[in-house]
């Protein structure tokens, strides 16, 4: 063998190491990444729920599993959590996504530090399985803890799930570079495409959509919460009986000072009656148990980015859901300026 190939043998042997070392270094960093998103997402999401009254209110019910499960269940569909779950100082479940745990000890053997009124996020084995989970206390009016909301999401869920890499809006590129972008799409999150393409429902995203500057300060947990339970709510009109078709429109802008999203369905409308209803707790048209909590969560979570939302009728037969977010705290601070002259 000539010098010359030697040395190109030896040039090409050392080329593909590096790149199998890259390879593997950044797998690694994007697997941490991954996790700390994770963990970062299960702990907002658990301080959303703590922070709700209607949580804080069961705990002085008579029965306060029948008032938090429905509400923690419906939060964890939309999150696409592993399980939300309310428990008392004594660490029994007010919640679960498998009913027969309701009512025993929480296991993972992390409360006591949440009980000393510390937010944490955990790797554990819990009664699921091992998972990342986000805990945190919830406090009663006379700022004492007095329970803890524990949300939790699979370890390494998101790069094993290939249903998330082959979804329409994150194909291209490879896997791990896909799984990133996942990360920065809530729609692609909440798996809010498949959902659709399963109930038969045209769910578009408007082409001229544009929504790359979402500033750090924007939580991304309170956002997920927006899209999926707008989504849901306007997959579920477009089946409902009067629907004028069965599909969905989003669209995304990135403006100057602030983010626009619009959720457009076209399904039976919102009556006159109903118009100042559809964001109370517990309200719905729908006769079907665990709902009434998806709006009134989206206006929560609005409310937490100092945000607006609207609801107006589709020209086209439907409703059009509109929910501006200011990106920076300086414009929210001039929004209330105008509202108060």
């Amino acid at each position: 063998m000539r010098f010359h190939s030697k040395l190109m043998l030896i040039i090409c042997s050392l080329l593909f190491g590096v790149i199998v070392i890259l390879g593997a270094t950044f797998e690694h960093m994007l697997a941490e990444a991954l996790e700390k998103e994770i963990g970062t997402r299960a702990l907002h999401t658990a301080k959303t729920v703590a922070e709700m009254k209607e949580i804080k209110q069961a705990f002085y019910a008579d029965d306060p599993a029948k008032i938090i499960n429905p509400i923690a269940e419906k939060i964890r569909a939309s999150t696409n959590a592993a399980f939300i779950s309310v428990g008392n100082l004594q660490g029994i479940r007010y919640s679960h996504p498998d009913p027969d745990e309701i009512g025993k000890q929480m296991v993972g053997g992390d409360n006591e530090a949440v009980f000393a009124g510390n937010s944490i996020i955990s790797e554990t084995v819990g009664s699921l399985g091992p998972g990342l989970r986000g805990k945190t206390p919830i406090y009663n009016d006379a700022g004492q803890v007095m329970g803890v909301v524990s949300v939790g999401f699979f370890s390494g869920r998101y790069l094993q799930d290939d249903r998330i890499v082959s979804r329409p809006d994150c194909r291209g590129g490879d896997r791990y570079a896909a799984v990133g972008r996942c990360l920065h799409d809530a729609a692609c999150l909440l798996g809010k495409l498949n959902q659709a393409n399963e109930r038969k429902i045209e769910l578009k995203i408007d082409p001229d959509s544009n929504f790359r500057d979402i500033p750090a300060a924007i939580d991304r947990a309170q956002l997920i919460v927006i899209l999926g339970n707008l989504l849901d709510n306007a997959m579920d009109a477009v089946l409902s009986p009067g629907a004028f078709a069965q599909e969905v429109t989003i669209f995304l802008l990135d403006m100057e000072e602030v983010l626009l999203i619009e959720v457009e369905d076209r399904g039976p409308g919102i009556s006159r009656e109903n118009a100042e209803r559809v964001f109370e707790l517990g309200f719905s048209t729908k006769a079907k148990p665990n709902h009434g909590y998806g709006l009134h969560l989206v206006q929560q979570a609005v409310a937490k980015l100092h945000g607006n939302i609207t609801h107006t009728g589709n020209p086209s037969g439907g409703t059009i859901f509109t929910v501006t977010l200011p990106k920076r705290s300086s414009h929210v601070a001039d929004m209330k300026e105008g509202e108060q002259r």
